[in-house]
């Protein structure tokens, strides 16, 4: 049986620095299970994760969004890797950030499930919803020492755990959950489904009168009652005569008196219909007369919602039913409801009876204020749908920045509404300073076109370089330039030091690309902006000459730097050896090889030797490094002959050699020596000298008269 425990090899399946990456990995494929199965494993670099980065919940959380927003089947595993381990560990770092984001996001999921799987709606919104419940009660059960109780307790009161107050996160929380419960309660037992905002405006008694209104048969109505309408004003405990009494009363009357309002097709005939069989038929039933009108109001521009405003005869109707309230708030709540109603474009008699009414003075703050927003969301919803976005999905806009900025990146791909690229764009900073009057906070002009210009980046052609890029960034003015130029840069800076793989590999080199091209053309020439480009020029060159994938990082570490150099020259002094023994092979035994690139030793030291030197422009690293690190390659591998070469090399290349690195080049040839010499008597051979002119360790600065005795063994034979 497989053990888990501490001392377990599967611990050790994976080596320390991946984890994390095959972790989200596993999130970013939606493959949850296997992302459950790896936290596991780790659960002490998981703590460790999850306490020293800030956004570790976050980044987990924004992977699930978009995953589910493809395949809303993985939502569930999806949240039983929430529910099991991540969420404890968020919540026993910071309860309030925990919770705030767990509400905002449960709350658009819930909304989203409602839109797209409504056969299964409550039970589907609850089940995801009740998540932070279920871990909470977890948490209770689990704590066994007086330690674990009082963190959980700590927990649970910094998330104020039972709280129905709707001004903090939690109470929330708890009150959409309590709310979703009754909901399936009613569809399952009552059999009375229904949305989740129409749920939030209805009453005890009002559900009670759908329950009664469900069946139009005369022969059901008595078994409805009985089966459906009693159980729950016994639940409620409404009273069941005075109910029954109210409904056939109030809704009977009220049905009446709409019939009486229908009469009339004719919109400058229904005024006299009103004064002359309406009112007195209200008087008489003791209706409150503008009250009534308000109601049939709401039900007619209810009814016709789904038609569009400016071809919508019910509108110019119910604005003459309005016109008769003489309430003025009660007028101003009915051209509340009906522009609630319409579909944008507004008709011309709307838009003057709203606009009428905005003028009037003596309307009260809160009522103007309500109706401004009304206009400002017809305006941003008629937008909007000019990209075909649905009404339905306008709505979940305002309430969810996920959602929205999923319809400005509809906007932005939307070719055949419109094909400048920049047009698309200032249609979505309209979108956005709209949604600022609708709701302020979800994103602001600035962001809206860094996203617009990273799309652009992300799905731009090859044979376009940064063309809209550029457009874009000329057209703003300075101040919005600087702040989306530090945006785009930062973004390119996190995915450069971000994990690669084979998927993100040609879009990093267009994101480093565009960078480079905003510092050379727009950026500000001071000291950071020159660093950072040529950070990026060399990172870039590193990718594509050599295929090393480096961090920005790397180019403030020395030792990093000089380490990566050190591995790049190992790999290529073995690759050397590798070359003389094959050209021995073919001299000696006349073996046919297919490795015959080059016969000359001193052409291949040559290449390399250029080869480690570009390597080192790249890296910024100074040349006297470079054939520092070749020399201690070549003595680590035994390998005199190159070590003398490249020794010679650097002599001929560096104009002024530090005191340093000639300690270093006399070190390298003396061990050259020494192997040589050990060589020649392994093969008993009597090695000759030579002496090859350099610079004196005594006179570095003088360049003509430095000379030194460097001792250079020739082969006698052509085998050694």
């Amino acid at each position: 049986m497989a053990s888990f425990d501490v001392e377990s090899p599967w611990t050790k399946f994976i080596d320390d620095s991946l984890w994390k990456e095959v972790f989200l990995e596993f999130c970013k494929d939606g493959c949850f299970s296997e992302a459950l199965i790896v936290w596991q494993r780790y659960l002490k670099e998981m703590r460790e994760w999850m306490r020293e980065e800030v956004d570790t919940l976050q980044q987990i959380v924004s992977l699930i969004q978009q995953v589910v927003s493809v395949d809303m089947s993985k939502l569930w595993a999806a949240l039983q890797l929430l529910e099991l381990e991540v969420l404890p560990m968020a919540f026993a770092k910071d309860p309030l950030s925990t919770i705030s984001m767990c509400t905002t996001w449960l709350k658009s999921l819930a909304a989203v499930l409602e839109l797209q799987q409504p056969a299964e709606f409550p039970s589907n919104a609850l089940k995801a919803l009740s998540v932070v419940e279920r871990v909470m009660h977890s948490l209770i059960e689990e704590c066994v020492t007086p330690a674990e109780t009082a963190e959980v307790a700590h927990i649970l009161m910094k998330t104020r755990v039972d709280s129905e107050d709707v001004n903090d996160f939690m109470g929330e929380l708890n009150v959409y959950v309590k709310n979703l419960r009754e909901m399936e309660k009613l569809r399952s037992v009552y059999e009375c489904p229904m949305t989740y905002a129409k749920y939030t405006v209805e009453t005890v008694e009002s559900i009670c009168y759908l329950i009664l209104e469900r069946v139009r048969s005369v022969h059901l109505i008595k078994g409805n009652i009985e089966r459906y309408a009693k159980p729950y004003m016994i639940e409620h405990h409404l009273d069941f005569n005075r109910t029954l009494y109210n409904y056939i009363i109030v809704e009977t009357v009220e049905s009446i008196c709409y019939l009486i309002l229908e009469r009339v097709r004719s919109v400058h005939l229904i005024k006299g219909n009103i004064e002359r069989y309406a009112k007195p038929y209200m008087i008489e039933h003791h209706l409150d007369f503008n009250r009534t009108l308000y109601n049939y109001i709401i039900k007619v521009s209810s009814k016709c919602s789904a038609s569009v405003g400016d071809s919508n005869p019910w509108d110019e109707r119910c604005l003459a039913v309005a016109e008769m309230i003489s309430c003025r708030g009660l007028r101003c709540e009915a051209l509340i409801g009906i522009a609630r109603r319409a579909h944008p474009p507004w008709s011309a008699p709307l838009k003057k009876a709203i606009q009428m009414m905005l003028d009037d003075r003596s309307l009260d703050n809160t009522m103007q204020t309500r109706l401004r927003y009304e206009c400002d969301f017809a305006a941003f919803a008629q937008v909007m749908m000019r990209y075909a976005v649905p009404m339905a999905t306008v709505k979940m806009c305002v309430q969810s920045k996920q959602i929205f900025m999923a319809a400005i990146d509809f906007v932005f791909r939307e070719v055949e509404v419109k094909t400048d690229p920049l047009e698309r764009l200032q249609d979505a900073l309209t979108i956005v300073d709209l949604s600022q009057k609708i709701k302020a906070g979800i994103i602001n002009r600035t962001d809206c076109i860094t996203h617009f210009a990273i799309f652009s980046i992300r799905h731009g052609k090859e044979e376009d370089g940064f063309t809209l890029l550029i457009k874009c960034l000329t057209h703003l003015d300075e101040t919005e330039r600087a702040i989306v130029m530090k945006s785009i840069i930062g973004h390119v800076v996190v995915a450069v030091n971000s994990p690669i793989t084979s998927r993100n590999n040609d879009l990093r080199l267009r994101k480093i690309g565009a960078a480079i091209c905003i510092l050379e053309r727009f950026a500000e020439k001071n000291d950071d902006n020159v660093q950072l480009l040529m950070k990026l020029r060399a990172v870039r060159d590193l990718q594509v000459k050599y295929s090393l994938i480096v961090r920005l990082n790397l180019f403030d570490d020395d030792e990093l730097k000089v380490a990566l150099l050190k591995e790049f020259s190992d790999d290529n002094v073995q690759l050397l050896m590798k070359l003389r023994a094959v050209r021995d092979l073919q001299v000696k035994y006349s073996l046919t090889v297919r490795l015959n690139l080059f016969d000359d030793d001193e052409l291949k030291v040559a290449l390399l030797k250029e080869f480690t030197r570009s390597l080192c422009k790249e890296l910024l690293i100074n040349v006297e490094v470079a054939f520092d690190v070749l020399l201690e390659c070549a003595v680590a591998h035994n390998d005199a002959l190159s070590s003398l070469q490249f020794a010679q090399r650097a002599l001929a290349d560096i104009d002024q050699p530090s005191k340093h690195f000639l300690d270093s080049l006399m070190h390298s040839c003396c061990a050259a020596l020494v192997m040589m010499a050990r060589m020649a008597e392994e093969k008993d051979v009597e090695p000759g000298l030579a002496l090859v002119p350099t610079r004196t360790v005594a006179n570095i600065g003088d360049q003509k008269q430095s000379f030194a005795a460097l001792v250079r063994l020739e082969r006698r034979q052509e085998e050694i």
